[in-house]
């Protein structure tokens, strides 16, 4: 019964996964974590996140799009690539970095978006068009998130996590 109400949950947030298999996990899987800015509004997101990759056993680091500019992403196997919609703001950093950013051939790109449900598709459709043009092998995960109990959250993250390799 548990996974039937979790699976719907997943279903009824509009979670899109393109790949049944994550990634093999390995002592030495490198995840490079990049999120759009600091802002308060992502702290749980990031909380969470970090959480669960310290119970996954991957090496990662984290680092805000806003901040990052040229990153040698040959240090890392996966990347996880969080976007989010940000209310009243027109800047869209993590976009501004894909748009600059070498190509990501040859590395697993899990892409987490997190939005309200007006912008959701939208933004998501943006990201993930960006990542293709880079030859990006791409699973994407997302929700409308306004009204996401913190369990919801929680496996939200967990499935995320998954997808790069985590058992959890």
């Amino acid at each position: 019964m548990k996974f039937v109400v979790i699976a719907g949950i997943f279903l009824f947030f509009g979670i899109g996964l393109s790949a049944q298999n994550p990634i093999p996990k390995t002592e030495t899987t490198r995840v490079l974590y990049v999120y759009e800015e600091n802002n308060p509004s992502l702290d749980v997101w990031k909380r969470l996140i970090k959480m669960e990759y310290l119970a996954s056993g991957f090496q990662f680091e984290e680092r805000s799009a806003a901040e990052l500019g040229t990153v040698d992403l040959s240090r890392y196997d996966s990347i996880l690539i969080h976007g989010a919609v940000m209310v009243f703001t027109w800047k869209e950093p993590l976009r501004d970095w894909l748009e600059r950013n070498q190509t990501f051939a040859g590395r697993r790109v899990v892409l987490l978006v997190t939005a309200n449900q007006w912008f959701l598709k939208e933004y998501q459709t943006r990201l993930a068009e960006l990542l293709q043009k880079s030859r990006a092998q791409v699973d994407v995960v997302s929700a409308a998130t306004k009204s996401l109990t913190d369990q919801e959250k929680l496996q939200l993250v967990r499935e995320t996590i998954r997808m790069l390799g985590g058992t959890r």
